[in-house]
């Protein structure tokens, strides 16, 4: 029985598939127990006790990290904007960490004291319905 050219293009097409998904994760390293998760970050206050950190918003709509542990006390927080439409990062009990609307390759930041324990969740306003939202994990 004759095999189609069709055929032929297909089978050729999937052929490289399961090597793909050898190759990629061959690299794999498994996480370890109480290690922080891929996106996690945890800040540690600088010489002048300011703990600085940086959060990236995304093509995907997402913040990278989207979890940021920190202590109680100062952060200077800075929004960075790879993606091709603006962000900006709001706490909804923390008014004076907002940052406003940013445009791609801008950076803007925010300076503010957290003084309580607890768990700040921040989103992008404007992309709230697409998930866009991270966490801010404030300890002792």
């Amino acid at each position: 029985m004759p095999v189609s050219a069709r055929f032929v293009r297909l089978l050729a097409a999937f052929a490289g598939v399961p090597v793909l998904f050898a190759t990629a994760c061959s690299n794999s390293q498994p996480i370890q127990s109480g290690a922080p998760q891929h996106g996690d970050v945890t800040v540690t206050p600088g010489p002048n006790g300011v703990q600085n950190v940086t959060v990236v918003a995304n093509a995907q709509f997402r913040f990278v990290p989207a979890t940021i542990n920190a202590k109680v006390g100062r952060i200077h927080l800075t929004l960075r904007i790879k993606g091709g439409t603006p962000h900006n990062l709001t706490f909804d009990d923390l008014d004076s960490a907002t940052i406003p609307t940013t445009s791609q390759g801008q950076t803007r930041s925010s300076d503010f004291t957290v003084s309580t324990p607890g768990r700040y969740q921040f989103v992008c306003t404007i992309h709230e319905s697409l998930n866009q939202a991270g966490t801010l994990v404030v300890s002792r």
